[in-house]
């Protein structure tokens, strides 16, 4: 008697127990994470810092120092370069404390709670119908590392969950209220937030667009006021990225991050570099080192000899055989030369004229020729081997990116069976949505979403970073464990 009342209490209790075990959870191993990593990797001993960190932040910088946001001028289309929405999270919190340290640990904090609380919301959304007791099936992921591996940097993927978890929750509620014929009011307001919510997730990662299919659902049942969601969801994307048109002409480029005026490295040459190296390269990093230690020797005055040397030191066999050496080397020699014409540009920070130069357009066109070269020469390895190695290193990891998971801990037998389990897992969150598109029901339209969006970084982008899937990661596998529970207790009835 007693034993049932306990489990009745706890019961009762599990939504104040889930939270606090998702709360607890996204602080211990953000705690974790800080500190097993060196100290010279932080950002005043508070958050990790990345590459992408300046092209994000300076526009929020020069917006707090200055009085207005960037708006003309090199800084204005330096700062159309990302989307603003990592940028005003961070700007809240430059506003609200006057010291980097105090700013950096609220940012870092509140970002660990916004990973618990996604958490929490995605794990009511996977749960909808089904018996109360079953939310506590997800305490042995909610307790492993890799759905937290994020928040601890200055960029955080702890936003996006929190995002996307808020914008399914309140759509699926909207959905319940409908279905039960249930005043207005309350659908309206879940419906609103669901809206507000993917519109802010849009505006801090416009590539995730594709899981707007999500209200596909919302549409059936009442077209019109699903159509005016999806609208207000699109709302502050649109609104930023008509705002770069008025300004800067840009149209409606999610990702401007090639601009003929804005001198440096990152011209249309490097774009049409990227194109020609994605057909057989799958890892962004080594593109990026290659053509950063490229620039800066071509900046430097190098010798043209040496820089074309290197640049073919590190372009893969398949392609010296297929392009050969001769026309790698001209394309490499003219993408210097390239480099070289915007040198003073880019050395006095001044604004570029709005074409080419000649050397770049003789470059852009080297690159493209050969691009379009070895996609005819090898069909096979562009669109097949290329896309299944990108596919392989998105999907097929363990996702635990923590320093002490990768370096310290190395070899550790619990480490590596803690990432044996880990990679298991998430390989098997991305396996089942082709299942459950396959299968129907309402989730099928987010999950071919979900579908449409990796098949866009595989395919189109390549050169992937594991953060573009984590958001994703915990509705794929939290939706998957417990449909796979119930489906295994089905079979079991069915062969009782």
């Amino acid at each position: 008697m007693q034993a049932k009342a306990f489990l009745g209490l706890l019961v009762r209790a599990r939504f104040g127990l889930m939270l606090l075990i998702c709360l607890a959870s996204a602080v211990g191993w953000q705690n974790f994470q800080l500190a097993t990593t060196p100290k010279i990797l932080l950002r005043q001993g508070q958050t990790l810092r990345t590459a992408d960190d300046p092209s994000y932040l300076r526009p929020i910088h020069q917006w707090m120092e200055q009085g207005y946001f960037p708006n003309s001028g090199l800084q204005g289309r330096l700062a159309t370069v990302r989307p603003p929405g990592y940028g005003l999270w961070y700007g809240l919190h430059l506003k609200l404390f006057s010291t980097p340290e105090r700013t950096l640990f609220s940012l870092r904090f509140s970002q660990a709670i916004l990973n618990g609380l996604g958490l929490f919301l995605l794990l009511l959304w996977a749960t909808v119908a089904q018996p109360k007791w079953s939310i506590f099936l997800a305490i042995p992921l909610l307790l492993l590392p890799f759905l937290y591996g994020f928040s601890a940097y200055t960029l955080s993927e702890g936003i996006s969950p929190f995002l996307l978890g808020i914008g399914l929750f309140c759509l699926e509620s909207y959905h319940q209220k409908i279905k039960g014929l249930q005043k207005p009011t309350g659908a309206w307001i879940f419906g609103l937030a669901s809206a507000l919510a993917f519109g802010m997730l849009w505006l801090t990662r416009p590539a995730l667009l594709p899981l707007g299919l999500a209200f596909a659902p919302a549409l059936r049942l009442r077209p019109k006021n699903g159509l005016l969601m999806l609208a207000l969801a699109l709302l502050p994307l649109s609104g930023w990225l008509l705002r770069n048109h008025l300004l800067f002409g840009l149209g409606f480029n999610l990702h401007p991050i090639y601009q003929t005026e804005i001198p440096g490295q990152y011209r249309e040459p490097h774009a049409a570099a990227w194109r020609m190296c994605k057909g057989w390269e799958h890892l962004g990093w080594r593109f990026h080192k290659t053509m950063d230690r490229t620039y800066l020797a071509a900046m430097a005055g190098d010798s043209d000899t040496a820089i074309v040397g290197y640049c073919l030191r590190h372009t893969p066999e398949i392609a010296r055989k297929s392009l050969g050496n001769p026309a790698l080397s001209r394309a490499y020699a003219r993408y210097v030369q390239a480099v070289q014409a915007q040198r003073n540009f880019a050395l006095n920070a001044q604004p570029m004229p709005n074409h080419l130069l000649k050397a770049e357009a003789q470059s852009v066109a080297l690159f493209d020729s050969l691009a379009g070269a070895f996609r005819r020469q090898q069909p096979l390895h562009y669109f097949l081997l290329t896309p299944a190695k990108v596919a392989g290193k998105l999907l097929m990891h363990s996702n635990l990116n923590a320093y002490y998971f990768q370096h310290t801990g190395r070899g550790n037998p619990a480490v590596e069976l803690l990432r044996l389990l880990c990679f298991s897992l998430h390989a098997l969150a991305w396996i089942l949505p082709g299942y459950w598109i396959w299968q129907g029901g309402q989730q099928r339209w987010l999950f071919a979403g979900m579908g449409l969006y990796l098949c866009y970084l595989i395919f189109v982008q390549r050169g992937i970073e594991e953060r573009y899937t984590f958001p994703l990661l915990a509705p794929a596998l939290l939706y998957a464990w417990h449909q796979l529970f119930w489906k295994g207790i089905r079979a079991v009835k069915a062969g009782i």
